[in-house]
């Protein structure tokens, strides 16, 4: 993303010579940045917990992300998915607030939000959800309809297109009982980022120079 360059052509070894050399820049800035990437899969609570400790004395690391929450840990005998979900992320909620961390976590969601005539999401569709809404400060769901074919937001309203767009919804925050409807953000499919965008529905999307934003 930060290269912006497709993902799928990188992978396959199919970017153009203007794209890879972008890419290659942008893998050089990422190797000089204070990150740290660990696979955490195969750890138990324990382990994870180390691991952040130690990122946090090491380097100071004030945010961590974790990639994706029903993957984390081990599942202990005659444990079920939803129990190790839950146990996983009340350990992610307490790891947090010992060490001064950011943690976010991405979370799988069932097929409920398919079932529906506007495809929103909600809180309750989050996969083996356990005690997620309670442990989290923060839920945000990704609502884009234009994966599932449709031209506009609300089917009831033909002033609001999805074409290139998606909305953030604040379905929790700990800290405010004021949550937001949609924050409304870019979507760019070939490279997958979220963009900053014009408020006006109507406004034409486009990718800024820098390719940093529409």
């Amino acid at each position: 993303m930060r290269a912006d360059v497709s993902v799928c052509d990188a992978l396959k070894g199919r970017l153009p010579s203007d794209e890879y050399r972008r890419l290659r820049v942008a893998i050089a800035e990422i190797q000089r940045m204070p990150l740290r990437i660990v696979n955490a899969h195969m750890m138990d609570d324990r382990e994870i917990r180390a691991e952040a400790r130690r990122a946090k004395r090491e380097m100071g690391a004030q945010q961590v992300i974790v990639d994706y929450l029903q993957k984390l840990g081990r599942t202990h005998a005659k444990e079920s998915r939803l129990d190790r979900v839950s146990r996983v992320s009340a350990m992610l909620y307490e790891a947090s607030q010992d060490f001064n961390q950011v943690w976010h976590v991405p979370a799988q969601l069932n097929r409920q939000a398919e079932s529906r005539q506007a495809h929103m999401p909600l809180m309750s569709d989050l996969k083996e959800c356990g005690d997620i809404e309670q442990d989290a400060d923060m839920v945000t769901l990704i609502h884009r309809p234009e994966f599932y074919g449709e031209r506009f937001f609300d089917p009831m309203d033909i002033k609001t297109p999805c074409a290139g767009r998606a909305k953030l919804i604040i379905a929790k925050c700990r800290n405010d009982d004021t949550h937001a409807s949609g924050i409304e953000v870019g979507f760019h499919k070939r490279t997958s980022r979220f963009v900053d965008i014009d408020p006006d529905p109507t406004a034409p999307l486009r990718l800024s120079e820098d390719g940093d934003g529409w």
